[in-house]
């Protein structure tokens, strides 16, 4: 639970990374 847990979390932190550098533009605005 804990590992799937961990596991979720780094991937929305990723994909903000990923969205703040293909986009900074629009995720700066939100």
């Amino acid at each position: 639970v804990v590992k799937s847990e961990t596991s979720g979390k780094f991937e929305d932190a990723l994909l903000t990374i990923l969205t703040c550098a293909e986009n900074p533009a629009r995720y700066f605005a939100k």
